[in-house]
């Protein structure tokens, strides 16, 4: 997948992501940067302390953006683990979820490294008032970490006047917290389950760790086992909806449809995974041979939030009742939000392989797409329920912002600089029209006329 520049997030205030029902919540915290990197065995209390301060809002009422969907939202812009970032750029990321709150802070460790002393500096910033708090430094020693990140989120639920406070009930002790912590860190689902059972071994009554477990078995398809920890999760906040949706794709993976159903419906009727659900029960009705209720159900999945693997099942249900021209249509608009996906590029291949231009607009886009190739059949993609609690990788408006800095050198007499940056944007984004036909105006302005009616042929399909 392309990766798009950092620097790109300060120019993207203005975007909305629908990303479903977590974004009611306004609040959002990034995982603390650590310094004194040298000391790698303190890099994991930075996303120690938001993954507590997180869960410790949600329990009290607040309802942050989960800390799975701030992951997925790093893992987009490329900030990996011990999570080199900025407060600048945590508030021009925070903008791209209209969050009202960010927090954030710093881990300070003793320069001496024959101690474990540590310091905590943690801001709340308000971006709706343009201030900031500052909460009181936190000293301590890692053996006084449970304690002092109790203390920490004390002092952020004051901020909110959140009293009395209900504090999360680990049920994990230092050692096998910071082995939860590192599983979180893990995106080889094997490799992380395999310290999960090791915290396991020592640990089972504890409902973040199964919760863990059965998330991690879900994702590796072992469905025995997530049934298994999912009925070793408690009913109580924060688990009972979220146990609800594992329970009810184990349902869906054992075939037993109406249970699934049943499940699925409850949880739509509360707005709870609304995008996931809705698109769940569009899969299980078409086991149910009932395609004008799936039809709905994916229309209202991608109206709550833009995700590849909905509009791949939508596409697929078009085509399969035989609305070629929606489809088509559809999927023109999923790859300007996803260019990189695989199964919405081999429908593109499909389309365009329909088309009496398909040797010239073949030309222009396997520029920029080389695996693409003529394809006279339609992809076999099997429809696909989601599981919200997977890592995701969110629709990217990097073009919005670069188209304009390419029409700014055009403006200015700058053609082949406009060229060159357009051939670059293409290489991300070959799916924006406008782009197709600036590069059209700009070749036929060069008098490279053979290069301007390739441009407005493409322009023109999509």
């Amino acid at each position: 997948m392309n990766i798009r520049p950092l620097k790109i997030i300060c120019l993207s205030l203005m975007i909305i992501l629908c990303l479903g029902d977590g974004f009611r919540a306004k609040t959002i915290v990034f995982p603390f940067q650590v310094h004194t990197l040298e000391k790698k065995n303190h890099q994991w209390l930075g996303r120690a302390i938001s993954f507590y301060i997180s869960i410790g809002l949600e329990l009290n009422s607040i309802e942050p953006i989960a800390d799975s969907t701030v992951q997925s939202i790093l893992n987009t812009y490329n900030i990996p683990f011990p999570f080199i970032i900025t407060k600048a750029t945590c508030m021009k990321l925070s903008n791209l979820f209209e969050a009202d709150y960010v927090i954030w802070g710093e881990v300070v460790s003793s320069e001496n490294p024959q101690t474990h002393n540590v310091q905590i500096k943690t801001y709340i910033i308000d971006l709706k008032h343009f201030s900031q708090k500052y909460l009181p430094l936190l000293k301590f020693h890692l053996i006084d970490f449970y304690v002092v990140q109790r203390e920490l989120l004390n002092m952020v639920l004051n901020y909110f006047q959140k009293k009395p406070p209900q504090f999360p009930e680990l049920n994990l002790d230092y050692h096998h917290y910071e082995m939860f912590i590192k599983s979180l860190l893990l995106e080889d689902s094997q490799k992380k389950l395999a310290l999960l059972e090791r915290v396991y071994r020592d640990i089972h009554d504890s409902d973040y760790l199964n919760f863990e477990l059965a998330k991690c078995h879900l994702t590796l398809g072992n469905i025995k086992n997530t049934d298994h920890y999912a009925n070793k999760i408690s009913d109580s906040t924060p688990f009972q909806y979220p146990k609800d949706f594992i329970r009810g794709l184990v349902y869906y993976h054992n075939h037993h449809f109406n249970q699934a159903i049943d499940i699925f419906i409850e949880l739509q009727k509360l707005k709870i995974f609304f995008s996931e659900t809705t698109n769940n029960l569009g899969v299980i009705f078409l086991k149910n041979d009932t395609p004008s209720k799936s039809e709905s159900y994916f229309i209202d999945s991608i109206q709550s939030k833009k995700d590849p693997e909905v509009y791949v099942n939508y596409i697929k249900l078009l085509l399969d009742l035989g609305k070629n021209r929606v489809a088509k249509e559809n999927l023109k608009q999923a790859l300007i939000y996803f260019p990189d996906d695989e199964n919405l590029i081999r429908f593109f291949s499909y389309f365009l392989s329909q088309e009496k231009t398909r040797k010239q607009l073949f030309s222009v886009f396997q520029k920029y797409i080389p695996q693409l190739s003529p394809s006279v059949s339609l992809p076999d993609v099997p429809y696909a329920v989601k599981n919200p609690f997977e890592l995701q990788t969110y629709d990217n408006y990097y073009h919005l912002n670069t188209f304009d800095s390419i029409m700014n050198d055009y403006r200015q007499g700058n053609i082949d600089r406009a060229i060159n940056k357009s051939q670059e944007l293409m290489e991300t984004n070959p799916f924006v029209t406008k782009l197709h036909q600036l590069l059209s105006e700009m070749h036929l302005k060069k008098n490279n006329q053979s290069l301007s009616k390739l441009y407005a042929l493409s322009a023109e399909y999509l």
